[in-house]
């Protein structure tokens, strides 16, 4: 388990550090597996498999848990059955009590002298956590702060949620939490929208919001200007459809398909998710039917005359990977050549459609100086 965890964790992906606390999961049989940072005498949490307790972004003093005031000393925390435990007492131990944990074992994960995370692992048995292939974990500490450093996941994925209902709001705010590991904020009026900063990384609201338009939240609230924003809708009409894209929404998605909320907004970020449907005037279609965003990029460079190796510097990824997306712009445009390929999404509307978009994406993150 050791190696593969290592390996997990040297891999240049976003997704090393989760993948590296699967592997932990898997290996020992947690039903928790989770890691935390400190910030002097707090902790936060960052990561987690397995059942919830603690979201990520979650930060708390040190103190009111046992576990994190043990490994914030640089000491490995041992409990194989919290209800024999006179001194397992404090918020948080009562917290994991009640949501049915028995036992837990947590690492302190050091870089050189400095205590710098935790890797706690959780089971809702009594025993079994303490083994030495878990307490061998200790010597990846500095590989497990190299990857949280390198993935800067001090800083969570946050996403906002705007809806009048706070009972609606905190429910998808725990659907997101438990299935994506993201920090929610939810507003429940135009005021607490207005005073949010623009820090997120996705927005989500309903088409009318607040007694008014998605193009009024978007005046108001930063954070609704300047990041994708998915529509959660009460109503799927194609009314409604049009004028979610209209206001700037990147995906449209019927109240009745909540549970896909999650998937939706993990393609938004990966680049996987489809192009927005736009309304044609009598129905409402797709005309990208699954170009992903990535292959938007692609094609757009394309059609500036870059060559597969200069759209790959411009993207930031390896010529193989370019390729990959060139292919999947060549089966969906029915082309052969890239000539090919911007010559039918131009033809069809599609590579007007993309810049238009860009454009008025663009133009919405331009603020306006005050007139004073």
């Amino acid at each position: 388990m050791l190696t593969a965890v290592a390996g997990r964790l040297v891999q240049a992906s976003d997704r090393s550090v989760h993948q590296a606390l699967e592997t932990v999961a898997t290996g020992t049989g947690a039903s928790r597996v989770s890691l935390a940072v400190f910030r002097g005498s707090e902790f936060e949490m960052v990561a987690f498999v397995g059942r919830s307790l603690l979201a990520p972004g979650a930060q708390m003093d040190c103190g009111a848990s046992s576990l994190f005031e043990t490994t914030r000393r640089g000491e490995v925390f041992v409990e194989q059955d919290f209800q024999k435990s006179r001194g397992f007492d404090r918020p948080v131990d009562r917290l994991m009590l009640a949501s049915g944990f028995r036992s837990a074992c947590a690492i302190p994960l050091a870089m050189g002298s400095e205590t710098l995370a935790a890797l706690s692992l959780s089971s809702t048995s009594t025993g079994a956590m303490a083994t030495q292939p878990v307490l061998d974990l200790r010597s990846l500490g500095a590989l497990f702060c190299l990857a949280l450093n390198g993935r800067d996941l001090w800083r969570p994925t946050r996403v906002l949620i705007c809806h009048d209902d706070p009972l609606v709001a905190g429910g998808v705010a725990r659907l997101l939490e438990s299935s994506l590991q993201v920090a929610v904020t939810t507003v429940s009026n135009i005021h607490e929208a207005g005073d949010v900063d623009d820090s997120f990384d996705a927005v989500v609201s309903d088409v009318s919001v607040f007694g008014g338009s998605l193009a009024a939240l978007r005046s108001v609230c930063p954070a609704a200007r300047l990041v994708p924003l998915v529509v959660l809708a009460s109503y799927d009409t194609a009314e409604h459809r049009m004028l979610a894209y209209a206001a700037g929404a990147r995906f449209f998605l019927p109240k009745a398909d909540a549970g896909t909320l999650p998937e939706v907004l993990a393609g938004l970020w990966d680049g996987t998710l489809p192009m927005p449907v736009i309304n044609t005037g009598s129905e409402v279609t797709n005309p990208i039917p699954s170009l992903t965003r990535r292959e938007s990029d692609v094609l757009v460079l394309l059609d500036e005359g870059l060559t597969v190796r200069q759209v790959a510097r411009r993207l930031e990824v390896s010529e193989t990977t370019t390729k990959t997306y060139v292919r999947g712009l060549f089966t969906k445009l029915d082309a052969h050549s890239r000539a090919q390929a911007v010559q039918v999404a131009r033809r069809q509307g599609i590579l007007q459609s993309l810049l238009a978009a860009r454009s008025r994406a663009a133009s919405e993150r331009v603020v306006p100086a005050e007139v004073g």
